[in-house]
């Protein structure tokens, strides 16, 4: 079985003191580096067997309809954590501040690993707006102590981190939210406290008439990316 960790807002400062020491210090890693990944929330009994496969997660939970079917978790991004401290990616912008150049693909998944966190950023708030500042800023520490960026593409980042988030839940909802019926914690890593008050929202008044806002909005778009991992930035930098 997979050696699993929570990475926790602790956790998260342990990183970025440690980042700290090192740099004012100016030496060398004595130890081996941090390894962390997402959180893990939930009853112990329902706890499913996990194996790691690149940096993927592969889990045995599933339904009996898809048992013989093996499926792939989020990603983990654990060669992103497990850096040493002080060594970052330098990630690059363009003109339309999306990032660009070699680490693209890395920073993008990483800032969604960091989407994912339900102790930096809960599923159940409402929306963007109504999370702690401090909650915000120690994701974008938590960037900054990996990629090497612009000061003024701090904002772009955050922004980013936001939509992230917004499609993190709009997955889960699109893939596991019954309208009608019990809606258990789908997934291992979820807080399953922050599930159910995440079902409560979506089945309250407010969540209903916003969710028909946003079919109806959906519905006018036109043009679907189709370009797979790799941004049209980075496509348009190749050619």
């Amino acid at each position: 079985m997979a050696e699993r960790y929570r990475l926790t807002r602790r956790r998260v400062r342990q990183i970025l003191e440690q980042e700290e020491h090192m740099h004012s210090h100016g030496v060398n890693d004595p130890n081996p580096p941090i390894k962390v990944s997402e959180p893990h929330v939930g009853n112990a009994t329902q706890v499913p067997s996990l194996s790691v496969e690149g940096n993927s997660l592969t889990s045995s939970h599933c339904d009996t309809s898809c048992s013989s079917k093996r499926t792939y978790g989020p990603t983990l991004k654990r060669d992103i954590y497990n850096m040493p401290p002080g060594q970052r990616l330098k990630v690059d912008f363009d003109w339309l501040n999306r990032a660009i150049v070699n680490y693209s693909e890395n920073f993008a998944h990483f800032l969604g690993s960091i989407a994912r966190n339900g102790q930096l950023l809960p599923i159940y708030i409402f929306d963007w707006r109504c999370i702690f500042e401090q909650n915000i800023q120690e994701c974008l520490e938590l960037v900054k102590s990996k990629f090497e960026f612009d000061v003024e593409k701090e904002k772009f980042v955050i922004a980013f981190i936001s939509k992230k988030w917004k499609d993190h839940k709009e997955r889960l909802k699109s893939r596991y939210f019954k309208v009608d019926g019990d809606n258990p914690c789908p997934l291992q890593y979820l807080e399953s406290d922050q599930w159910e008050n995440l079902v409560r929202n979506w089945k309250s008044e407010q969540g209903k008439k916003l969710s028909e806002v946003n079919k109806k909005n959906r519905a006018k778009q036109q043009l679907i990316s189709t370009t797979g991992p790799k941004n049209i930035a980075k496509r348009q930098q190749d050619y």
